[in-house]
């Protein structure tokens, strides 16, 4: 009999060991995780990068503020675009037409390679406004930081295409503006949809905003042009107002300005959720120590409690006392712990539940451990917590085996099939 006690007593002694051990790596790393969250916390509230960056960029919004006053105050000049295109030769331009088909349309375009700016496949745009984009765009090479104006039109829209869509597409494929700076302007018109678009790259979105680009193409002027086919004019409206935008004295550094103002408002955006989410980790850090070290506290005690009950060695001379001091060494909440079995993350909730579970295991040697922390003992099921669920499980909804699709009071099954968008929608 004393063997069989002194081998329960050493897996129970070896299972609170490897709770305490486990426990305190838990915390270890946990204190770990509040010191690497700490630094960053700290280096962010002290903002040694951040400042760095925030104080290059202001320098830098300075400077460009400045240059924007001078240029207001007439200390600095820029050529203007009618002064640029007058420095242009009158030529004559004459190229070869290259066929360009847009992806993921049915839509094709003729482009010339001697005016890549102009592309009329509707045939309406005058052979001067052709020269006009021509001299525009190399106005705009030499004053605009490369931007690009682009001028397109279309008998029609290509089969399920919108206006939008396709002069995303147009000016994504042929890439129109500068790479870096994204400073393209493509105006497509479809004559027999009655349709036009101004697509703005995203480097001047500042400059032609959406409301402004709609008052350009939307002006009544405009549209009264189109209307009685005198696209010409139209169209040259348009590209006064758009080669006026772009060229405005302070555009280019408005447009900067305001992509600086961007940068440090989205860099204190950064700094303020790193900083948040660094406290709120630490903050759950320390809960959670908290709660391992009062569990640490709780299962000591009934560790201690367990150890109380240990029979000595003249009662393990008696057998009826041994037995006597055996059931009640089982009884303790420490050993029905053991024989449940703790998880690393248990909170005094878990643990006391646990300990529940190992009462009935006590009791119930042969009990079989189900989903969700169960215990089945014959056909009554228990609970995580040690309360009955049902006295008959195998009738029960708790019985994985009645949830089979066979059988008369089956309502079927799904068969897990798989869909890819299609169908269509409908209004009233």
């Amino acid at each position: 009999m004393d063997k069989k006690v002194e081998k329960i007593q050493e897996k129970v002694r070896l299972f609170y060991k490897k709770h305490q051990r486990n426990t305190t790596i838990v915390v270890v790393i946990s204190l770990s995780m509040i010191l690497i969250l700490g630094m960053a916390a700290w280096y962010e509230g002290k903002g040694i990068s951040y400042e760095a960056k925030q104080t290059a960029l202001r320098e830098k919004q300075h400077a460009l503020q400045k240059k924007r006053d001078d240029i207001l105050a007439g200390k600095m000049t820029e050529a203007s675009t009618q002064t640029t295109i007058n420095n242009f030769s009158k030529q004559e331009i004459t190229g070869e037409n290259e066929l360009v088909t847009i992806t993921g349309t049915n839509g094709q375009l003729n482009i010339n390679d001697a005016n890549i700016y102009v592309s009329d496949n509707a045939g309406i745009v005058s052979n001067q406004l052709k020269q006009k984009m021509f001299q525009l765009n190399q106005q705009l090479l030499e004053n605009a930081n490369g931007a690009q104006f682009m001028l397109i039109t279309v008998p029609a829209l290509p089969s399920g295409e919108s206006v939008e869509s396709y002069s995303n597409k147009i000016a994504n494929q042929l890439g129109v503006g500068d790479r870096e700076k994204n400073n393209g302007v493509v105006f497509l018109m479809a004559i027999e949809d009655r349709e036009s678009r101004l697509e703005v790259g995203y480097g001047l979105e500042s400059i032609l905003t959406d409301s402004y680009a709609d008052d350009i193409i939307n002006n009544e002027e405009v549209k009264e042009a189109f209307r009685d086919e005198d696209y010409n004019t139209g169209l040259n409206k348009i590209i006064d107002q758009v080669s006026a935008a772009i060229n405005s004295k302070t555009a280019q550094v408005d447009n900067e300005l305001t992509n600086i103002q961007t940068e440090l408002n989205t860099n204190t955006t950064k700094r303020n959720v790193l900083l948040m989410a660094s406290i709120a980790g630490m903050l759950i850090c320390a809960v959670y120590i908290l709660q391992i070290l009062r569990t640490r506290k709780l299962v000591k005690k009934m560790y201690q409690d367990y150890l109380n009950c240990l029979p000595t060695k003249a009662v393990l001379n008696n057998s009826e006392q041994t037995k006597k001091v055996l059931n009640k060494m089982k009884k303790t909440s420490f050993y029905c712990l053991y024989l449940n079995g703790a998880t690393l993350f248990a909170t005094k909730g878990k643990i006391r539940r646990a300990t529940k579970r190992g009462s009935l295991l006590s009791i119930y040697p042969n009990a079989k451990k189900q989903s969700f922390g169960r215990l089945l003992v014959g056909d009554t099921l228990y609970s995580y917590d040690g309360s009955v669920l049902t006295y008959a499980y195998l009738n029960s909804q708790y019985n994985p085996s009645n949830h089979s699709s066979s059988g008369s009071s089956s309502g079927g099954s799904f068969g897990g099939g798989s869909f890819g968008g299609g169908g269509a929608s409908g209004s009233w």
